[in-house]
């Protein structure tokens, strides 16, 4: 059997009522021609029960298994990150393109030799073979007015879950996409226009069934809506500003194959098991490919200095904080969603009340608990699965790999795609 040229990705979550169909269609339409991959992400129900069934049935068919809800957009890049077929696309999992007009989306795209084709519902020729309802109508039309205002993207409809692109052209912008929710397909187009890759848009037979439908308008259009503004100041001075780091730390997924941390430590002495402590654990994290940066405080106005400094400036440049030997809160979690540890000996004060009530965002280390290197390791596994993001995509070992904490034990995993 040669190999597949096709990798078509099914993003899924709590799909079970639905997803067995769409798998049949494509495995039995495309054969050894496709690999249907299916990416079922923070899935309760029997979703991933069924696909594995399906599996024994179809040797086109695979599963990859997420613990997160990392949303369409993570789905899609997980997808995307694994396998070496030439052709990459994703298709929606209620079947509302047919594998036999998918197959025309790939025709088109070898026919036009293009860096990829989209699915369009507002282009002529376009079948929909179940008119939506006009509110839905309206806010779609308002949602493409608004992406053609802030991106200049020429498509009619970038929400079509009909997608096929040419693998070089993925592999160039895989590493910026961010945006992990509906938005998803505005941040893909918009970077593939801007790496000057050509993508075109074709009418599409589609038949959604509306009453089975999944999304709920109104919340879906304020999250897309929100992901689009985000996407659009992401490198304004506005980035800079908490409430939006706040509002949209649920729907980025970075790539991140090393972090810079601060720590930072007041001029008062810690012991020689807290500085001896810290010192292994940044000797660990430089080993490891991480920049580490101190900053040493002494006095209130020198920390009120450091703090206006990192709330307009210094947020962007780290990934996480490390507190040394203080029981008195730098107040950083106030204004920052961004990782933190307090490092504190066992015979220091207990923390402010301030830290308590961050649980979640400050951690409280105490040497001797666990060797230094281990807890250097333990510390980048949590910035990457909780902490500012759902979920990290890095690449460290020379393959794709999610970090993301599992939505039922809330333990921090990672794995390999």
């Amino acid at each position: 059997m040669s190999e597949p040229q096709i990798r078509i990705v099914i993003p899924a979550s709590n799909e079970e009522a639905r997803i067995s169909t769409t798998i049949r269609e494509y495995c039995e339409h495309f054969g050894a021609r496709a690999r249907v991959v299916v990416v079922a992400n923070g899935c309760s129900d029997r979703t991933e029960e069924i696909v594995e069934a399906l599996q024994t049935r179809y040797a086109n068919l695979a599963l990859i298994s997420i613990g997160a809800r990392i949303g369409k957009g993570g789905a899609v890049r997980a997808g995307f990150s694994s396998g070496i077929e030439p052709l990459l696309g994703f298709t929606d999992a209620d079947g509302s393109t047919s594998a036999r007009e998918f197959d025309r989306l790939i025709t088109s795209l070898r026919e036009f030799e293009v860096d990829g084709i989209i699915g369009s519902r507002w282009t002529r020729g376009a079948i929909m073979q179940r008119r939506q309802p006009l509110v839905r109508r309206i806010a779609s039309r308002v949602f493409n007015g608004l992406v053609r205002v802030f991106f200049g993207l020429p498509y009619r409809d970038t929400q079509c879950g009909a997608k096929i692109f040419q693998r070089g052209a993925i592999v160039k912008v895989l590493p910026r996409l961010e945006i992990s929710n509906f938005a998803f397909d505005v941040d893909l187009l918009y970077q593939l226009r801007r790496a000057g890759c050509s993508v075109l848009e074709s009418p599409i037979a589609w038949s959604e069934s509306f009453t089975a439908s999944k999304v709920r308008l109104f919340g879906a259009s304020c999250s897309m809506l929100l992901a689009i503004v985000l996407l659009r100041v992401r490198d304004s001075l506005l980035s800079q500003i908490a409430p939006f780091e706040y509002l949209g730390r649920r729907s980025l997924i970075p790539v991140c194959d090393a972090f810079t941390l601060l720590i930072l430590t007041a001029r008062q002495p810690h012991g020689r098991a807290v500085d001896g402590y810290v010192n292994e654990l940044a000797e660990r994290w430089q080993t490891l490919g991480h920049t580490v940066h101190w900053l040493h405080m002494d006095g209130w106005a020198a920390r009120l200095k450091v703090l206006l400094w990192y709330a307009l400036f210094g947020r962007r440049e780290y990934d996480a904080l490390v507190e040394v030997a203080s029981s008195r809160p730098y107040f950083i979690p106030a204004f920052s969603m961004k990782p933190a540890f307090l490092i504190l000996s066992s015979d220091r004060p207990a923390p402010s009340k301030f830290y308590k009530r961050c649980y979640g965002a400050v951690q409280k280390i105490v040497p001797g608990n666990s060797p230094a290197p281990d807890r250097a390791d333990a510390i980048v596994q949590q910035i990457k699965s909780r902490g500012l993001y759902v979920a990290v995509f890095d690449r460290a070992d020379g393959n794709w790999s999610i970090n993301y904490t599992d939505s039922e034990s809330r333990v921090a995993r990672r794995q390999k795609l």
